[in-house]
Order: C-alpha cells, then sequence, then structure tokens
C-alpha cells in the first residue's frame, strides 16, 4: 500500500485545542488511516495538554525551604559546658568564702577558658557563614553556581577550547557538541524512500504489557512527561493511547515531535576535565516515544524469531541472555575441549560502536535480511531529523544527531 491509497481525513483545530479528544475517535469509528490537522498539534500539542494537566493535578514534592544558617557544632558545646562549669566553680568559692588564692585561681581558669570559647566562637561561626554563601543556591540557582564554580558534576565543564581564559559556559557546551554530535556530510544522507507496508494492529493486551512494565524515578526528556503521567492516561482512556499509537504503527511513522533529546554531559570517574573524551554524553529521550519503541521492539522481536535471524550466541539485547550468560557458557565449552584441543579466545571491542552506526550500513543489512518495509519505514522516520539539545536556566543549544 503507498502513501496514494491512504484514507484519511483533515481537520482545522486552528482555534480549538479541545478538538484534540476527539480527533483519534473520528478516525477509529470512520476507520481512517491517518488525520492531517491544520496545526501541528498531534503529539507536540498532546505533550503540551498532559504537561498542563499533569502539573495541576499530580502530586508535587514538598517544597524545600531556604535553607537556614546555623554554625553550631559539636566543639562549641563542649566550650561552652566547660565554660559554664568554670564559673560556677568560681561563684561557688566566692560565696563560700574560700581563701584568695583558689578564688583567683578558678576566676583566671574560667576567663581562660572564656576567651577560648569566645575566639573559637567567632571562628566558627566566620566559617560556617562563608561555606553557606559559596554553596546557597536556592535563589539564583544556576548562574550562582557559575560565580562561584561550586555547580554539580553535570554542570561544571572544564574544557577549554582553545586555551582561552575567557570561555564561557557556552562556547564550552558548543565545544562538547562539535565533537559528540558533528555536522553530517554528504555520506551521512540516508538515500531511502519509505512505502507503507503492512503491519499487524496492536491489541491492549501489549499495551498492558509495556505500560506494566515502565520503573518509576526515570529522567523525562525535553517535554517533562515522565512514565507515571501516561500511565495515568492510559488508565483514564486506553482506547485513545490504543488507537494514537495503532496510527503510528499503520503509517509506519515515528513522530517527529518524539526524536528530539535532552543531553546532558557526565564527566568519567579519574578522568581529565579538560578533554572532550572524559565526559559522556547521556541522552534522554521523551517518555511517549519510550512507549512506542518498546511497542516495535515486541514486533521486531517476533519477526527475527520467526525467521530464526538472531545467532543462538548472540547474548547482548536479548531477553532471558546475559553476560554472566554468556561467561559461563564460554567456560563449560572450555573445560569440555581443553582435554584434548588447543583453544585461543580472540576478544574484539569496536570503540564507540553505537554512537558512530552508520545509517547506509543499516539500512543495507536490513535489506540483506529481508526485513519488511514496516520496519525499515519506522527505523528511517525515527532516525530522520533528529536532533538533540543541552539546556538550562540561561542558554539553549542544538545539533543535528545524523549517526548512532
Amino acid at each position: 500500500m503507498g502513501f496514494n491509497t491512504i484514507r484519511g481525513i483533515q481537520i482545522n483545530v486552528n482555534h480549538c485545542k479541545a478538538a484534540h479528544s476527539g480527533v483519534f475517535q473520528v478516525a477509529r469509528d470512520l476507520e481512517l488511516d491517518f488525520i492531517a490537522i491544520q496545526d501541528p498539534y498531534l503529539i507536540n500539542d498532546l505533550t503540551d495538554l498532559i504537561q498542563k494537566v499533569a502539573f495541576k493535578t499530580l502530586k508535587k514534592k514538598p517544597k524545600k525551604f531556604a535553607k537556614k544558617f546555623s554554625f553550631w557544632n559539636e566543639d562549641l558545646r563542649i566550650s561552652r559546658n566547660k565554660v559554664n562549669r568554670l564559673f560556677k566553680t568560681y561563684i561557688k568559692h566566692k560565696t563560700e568564702g574560700s581563701i584568695l588564692e583558689i578564688i583567683q585561681s578558678s576566676g583566671n581558669a574560667y576567663r581562660k577558658e572564656r576567651a577560648i570559647y569566645k575566639k573559637l566562637f567567632l571562628s566558627t561561626k566566620r566559617k560556617a557563614w562563608e561555606s553557606f554563601c559559596l554553596n546557597h543556591n536556592e535563589r539564583f540557582g544556576f548562574l550562582f553556581n557559575l560565580v562561584f564554580n561550586r555547580g554539580s558534576s553535570e554542570n561544571f565543564i572544564g574544557v577549554n577550547p582553545n586555551n582561552d581564559p575567557n570561555n564561557t559556559i557556552e562556547d564550552k557546551i558548543n565545544y562538547l557538541m562539535d565533537n559528540f554530535f558533528p555536522s553530517p556530510s554528504s555520506e551521512d544522507n540516508l538515500d531511502y524512500t519509505p512505502i507503507i507496508g503492512h503491519v499487524e494492529p496492536l491489541v491492549l493486551e501489549d499495551i498492558e504489557m509495556v505500560i506494566n512494565a515502565l520503573k518509576g524515578g526515570k529522567a523525562p526528556g525535553l517535554d517533562r512527561i515522565d512514565f507515571r503521567m501516561w500511565r495515568a492516561v492510559f488508565i483514564h482512556d486506553k482506547e485513545f493511547i490504543l488507537g494514537l499509537i495503532n496510527i503510528c504503527f499503520k503509517l509506519n511513522y515515528f513522530p517527529e515531535h518524539l526524536r528530539n533529546a535532552k543531553v546532558f554531559f557526565l564527566l568519567k570517574d579519574g578522568k581529565d576535565s579538560g578533554l572532550c573524551t572524559s565526559y559522556r554524553p547521556v541522552c534522554l529521550l521523551p517518555t511517549l516515544g519510550k512507549i512506542i519503541e518498546r511497542l516495535f521492539l515486541l514486533q521486531l522481536n517476533k519477526w527475527l524469531d520467526l525467521n530464526n535471524i538472531i545467532h543462538h550466541n548472540q547474548y547482548g539485547f536479548r531477553e532471558g541472555k546475559s553476560c554472566d550468560l554468556a561467561i559461563h557458557d564460554l567456560i563449560e565449552t572450555i573445560k569440555i575441549r581443553m582435554p584434548s584441543e588447543h583453544l585461543a579466545l580472540v576478544s574484539l571491542d569496536i570503540k564507540s560502536a553505537f554512537d558512530t552506526m552508520n545509517w547506509q550500513v543499516l539500512f543495507k543489512t536490513l535489506k540483506s535480511y529481508g526485513f519488511p518495509a514496516f520496519f525499515k519505514n519506522f527505523i528511517y522516520f525515527y532516525l530522520k531529523n533528529r536532533r538533540v539539545f543541552y539546556t538550562n536556566d540561561v542558554l539553549e543549544i542544538s545539533r543535528p544527531c545524523s549517526k548512532g
């Protein structure tokens, strides 16, 4: 089936965002293949709508109050108690009419310890105030941390392009982004024309299995919508989510709004902060995209199993397989063959294999194994026009992502 044979509907919702909730119901009832909306609402504005609703209704973490300044510690407590004891002793000797030498001795001991306590009190208070000023970030956040160079590890960027002492945080991030996400070349252009292929529609059980397996606490992407929000939407209207994802599958299409990733850079332990290679870029994708990815993976694994594509010794990225199992099987093979044969182990590690995957090579591989059009189309749209964004309180930097 080609694009020219698809039955669709165009709806003008320029002034009616509320129409969203009924659009996909219309498509289901009329058995349409797609819906064309004049404004780019669909996934984009659906996520905006979920954001607004979720942030108003879901329970929020208790607000942290500004940290109060405090300098009292155990050393001060001990010194204060010692001063109090000496003072009581001094007063006792005076009131009981003790001899002059004892009164003077106890008085001198009290005054000496009091002087020590005052000195300790002032120095401790000063150090505590300095520490409070350096670490306080409740009001000014990111900018304040930058001024005092006290940002967290993910905000601290030590690279220094051209050894320029005047480099800003924007210069440093641009330098890292250029290193990890270089501008695409003509060789990176993917020469592929998608023609819609058939795929069996998903059923509620498929989505329920994926939704129920979602783990909480995962960081969201640019849209800030986490899994619990989509789980709430699914519980409210399961048919809506089923229809939405089935339309994506029927069109062999991965929505462009879900391809954009939020990136931040982690400094590897013990590495030189001045080198780009010392950082690990971490990309966070929108959670709805992750749900669609997992449903696509279900379909892909079914086809791979039916066609016996994956070698039985493939341990990575397979359910029921692991590195521990690979090591166990290797050791068992050595034990069995060692008495009668000489053995050699060849280990090959491809540096940044996933980060540098060439898409042209990938599609040639898919073609050689006879992958159906649905899988190739979906992967094509999954990779097409991808971008990564570095965002914080003061800047936003993006780059196209043409590999990996």
